[in-house]
């Protein structure tokens, strides 16, 4: 499966999603930076409205790998858990590769097979 490598090949919601993260913001932190409300946050996130606001996206471009999978996850629609029991291993370990704090040459295999 060929993936997503830069920012440029995402969707405004993935965008959000990853602009979130890479900043550690919670939705209504996020909401407050964007001058929106979580609500709105939460339903653009889950592709379910528009925001009406661009995505601030700062710093590198280039989706590191853990982003990757994130996006690899959310566009097939399964949860952490459903891509933990296909692996073998616990939904908080798929957790903390898709942060970036485990490898996630598991993952990667898992998607890009």
């Amino acid at each position: 499966m060929s993936g997503p490598t830069r920012e440029c090949d995402l969707d405004l919601h993935e965008k959000l999603v990853l602009w979130r993260r890479r900043l550690t913001l919670s939705r209504a932190d996020a909401a407050r930076a964007l001058k929106v409300t979580p609500w709105q946050v939460a339903e653009a996130e889950r592709n379910r409205a528009e925001l009406g606001v661009d995505v601030p996206w700062t710093g590198d471009r280039a989706l590191r790998d853990h982003e990757r999978c994130i996006i690899y996850r959310r566009r097939a629609g399964v949860t952490q858990a459903r891509v933990a029991s296909d692996l073998g291993v616990t939904r908080v370990w798929v957790n903390r590769m898709e942060r970036g704090s485990e490898k996630c040459c598991d993952l990667l295999w898992y998607w890009e097979q």
